[in-house]
């Protein structure tokens, strides 16, 4: 199920996946917008699931989830963000993501996953790399970087530093995103 944080930026115990080496833009800033919990606001939870994602005025990402009767929260980490023009960007240390949510494969240490990400109508709409795309590219050369098949599931690996412009190229992300509502009684900062 691509949906909420697992399908929301880390959904990485898929088939694929994309780290980067170094962040392919300057970390700015925690972005005062991000702050709050957030809900999956797209009615993808049908399954009774129930996850929510947390981020304080620090830029500490959380995610707690209750799954099969189960409530389960972790250690928090570091979301760093940054921009490239009007596009902003959201990433964490892919250490804490292969822990946090039990993956099986771990890119090489000090990697990290990143998400674009957008607001409309006070809605949070995450965006995730495109794999398939990616992968394609790097075997084309036009993306530096390298890719790994272990047990059956593609690993792409952009290596620094990443040209920022590779953000910008249609496909790049995913069409489909991720939509997060403010948790409820919850006001914007």
């Amino acid at each position: 199920m691509r949906l909420a944080i697992l399908g929301l930026f880390f959904l990485l115990g898929g088939c694929e996946s994309t780290s980067f080496q170094a962040p392919p833009v300057a970390e700015s800033a925690c972005d005062p917008a991000l702050v709050g919990d957030w809900r999956p606001g797209d009615g993808a939870n049908k399954d009774g699931d129930d996850v929510e994602l947390r981020i304080d005025p620090q830029c500490q990402l959380d995610f707690a989830e209750d799954k099969d009767g189960k409530h389960r929260e972790g250690p928090p980490t570091k979301a760093h963000v940054g921009s490239d023009g009007d596009r902003h960007y959201l990433w964490v240390d892919a250490a804490w993501a292969v822990t946090r949510f039990d993956l099986k494969q771990a890119p090489p240490p000090g990697d990290l996953f990143l998400v674009r990400y957008r607001f409309k109508d006070g809605q949070l709409l995450l965006t995730m790399t495109d794999d398939r795309t990616i992968a394609h590219r790097i075997i084309d050369g036009r993306i530096r970087g390298d890719i790994h098949r272990v047990d059956g599931d593609l690993r792409n690996r952009l290596l620094a530093p990443a040209d920022p412009a590779v953000l910008r190229e249609p496909g790049f992300f995913e069409l489909n995103e991720t939509l997060l509502r403010r948790k409820s009684g919850e006001n914007p900062p």
